[in-house]
């Protein structure tokens, strides 16, 4: 099983090389949320990653929690990877 951080870094790789979104990685931690006061991902930017997080991790996701992506933090975001993960093993 992959561990936090690894998955912290994987997830973080997505947003800067498969979206091309630039951010200072020394202001980054697991407690950083997604959204515009954190990271600075907007509507769009939260859509495009479920959908590479959906591919990378064969996972699927609901509306209802894309919903809420903007809100969550890094460490947030990679549990739910990790429950999706075992109930759609």
């Amino acid at each position: 099983m992959m561990r936090l951080e690894e998955m912290g870094e994987t997830v973080l790789s997505i947003i800067e090389n498969k979206m091309n979104f630039k951010m200072d990685r020394s202001l980054i931690n697991g407690e950083t949320v997604l959204g515009v006061e954190g990271m600075g991902l907007d509507s769009i930017a939260i859509i495009s990653l479920s959908n590479h997080l959906e591919r990378e991790y064969g996972i699927s996701l609901t509306d209802d929690e894309i919903a809420v992506f903007h809100g969550m933090n890094l460490n947030d975001i990679c549990h739910l990877i990790l429950e999706k993960n075992k109930n759609e093993v």
